[in-house]
């Protein structure tokens, strides 16, 4: 008996210990960690009616950090989880948080939180707050700020024929919801109905080697905006036409975005080449509703060494797009803005890189023209 239980101990022990190599090498095959950190150093030159009356040059700190987490559930099914700094409802989205307050702490919220499901290959489903699905030519934000993200569900085809690779995204993402009640007339003003978005893109990649063309289409429509109160999606809406006396101004019209880019890259051998032109009107309106980019961007950032250098014009009427969640930094985040950006990054580290942005033009807000100068000097790194 003794000896029957000095093997059965053994056994059992031998259990315990396998299945413990068999949960750590389970944990190692199924989470993917991984992060962001960007210390920017930002100064803001802001100029009144084109005459630089009564400037503003102001110095910033910022800190943007991010944290992600992804879990194999099983064959089908990745869960997805990503923390960031955020500032808030006003801030457009953005992830940037300024040294300030005494070196207090920051916010930390959640960024990202979703479900990935993949049935078949070259098919993803996402359910829940999710990462933005639509291709942006030369990776710039006219219609959509850098950092947004969508709430409720994703689906995209991505086909592979060789060298050629289409694809088709969906979204339908709730934007807000409406309360009816006495402090909150005015922003249920139309219909009371819940603000969301519904959209949907196709698009081409073709790769024939030193050349490639991509170019996609998309249709991006807004229902119940006009009459929501802008106060409701904070200070980045300046830009978009609005009507009414605070504290009661809502929006004038709700967006209906059809959007074209087109991108061509060239292998110059020392250097890609990519040239870039991104279109964008809004058909709820036949006033101010046209915007346009174009640009291009030589070298890429991938290993240390390597370096990058971009320029984009770009002129964005009123109401061209919803300012909610357009671009966040060029002329301080608003619609309603002309002008030049240039930026150039070297990858002085391997995942770790610097970048020096300048940007200048004019944009109008309440009627007023105001000329604008940035400068980001940043420092990545990833991990």
């Amino acid at each position: 008996m003794a000896l029957f239980n000095k093997v059965t101990v053994a056994a059992l022990g031998a259990t315990v210990a396998a299945s413990s190599a068999m949960a750590q090498t389970d944990w190692k095959d199924r989470f993917t960690l991984g992060g962001e950190i960007r210390v920017r150093e930002q100064r803001e030159v802001n100029g009144q009616n084109a005459g630089l009356t009564g400037t503003t040059d102001n110095w910033r700190t910022r800190l943007r950090t991010r944290l992600s987490v992804s879990a194999k559930v099983n064959d089908m099914l990745t869960a997805n989880i990503r923390m960031a700094t955020n500032v808030g409802i006003g801030s457009n989205g953005t992830h940037n948080v300024d040294f300030t307050q005494w070196g207090s702490n920051k916010p930390f919220d959640l960024n990202l939180g979703y479900l990935d499901y993949k049935p078949m290959a070259g098919i993803n489903l996402h359910f829940g707050k999710n990462p933005n699905i639509f291709w942006t030519p030369g990776k710039t934000p006219m219609v959509w700020n850098a950092d947004q993200t969508f709430e409720g569900l994703n689906a995209k085809w991505m086909g592979d024929f060789g060298s050629m690779k289409p694809w088709v995204g969906l979204s339908y993402a709730q934007m807000w919801e409406r309360v009816n009640n006495a402090g909150n007339v005015a922003a249920d003003a139309s219909n009371g109905a819940d603000v969301a978005m519904f959209g949907a893109q196709a698009g081409l990649k073709w790769a024939a080697d030193p050349v490639d063309v991509t170019f996609g289409v998309g249709s991006y429509n807004y229902n119940n905006i006009k009459g929501l109160l802008t106060s409701t999606v904070g200070t980045s809406t300046l830009g978009n036409s609005a009507e009414g006396t605070a504290p009661n101004t809502t929006f004038r019209y709700d967006y209906k975005l059809l959007n074209a880019g087109l991108e061509v890259g060239y292998n110059l051998g020392f250097a890609p080449l990519t040239a870039f032109f991104d279109y964008v009107t809004n058909s709820d309106t036949s006033e101010g509703n046209n915007g346009m980019l174009a640009g291009f961007r030589l070298g890429q950032l991938k290993d240390q060494g390597s370096w990058t250098v971009m320029y984009n014009y770009r002129d964005v009427a009123r109401d061209a797009v919803f300012a909610r969640v357009s671009d966040t930094t060029f002329l301080a985040g608003t619609s309603d803005v002309r002008g030049h950006e240039m930026q150039v990054g070297y990858q002085a580290w391997q995942s770790a890189a610097l970048g020096l942005t300048y940007s200048s033009g004019n944009r109008n807000i309440s009627a007023a023209n105001y000329t604008y100068e940035a400068y980001y000097l940043d420092l990545v790194a990833a991990f």
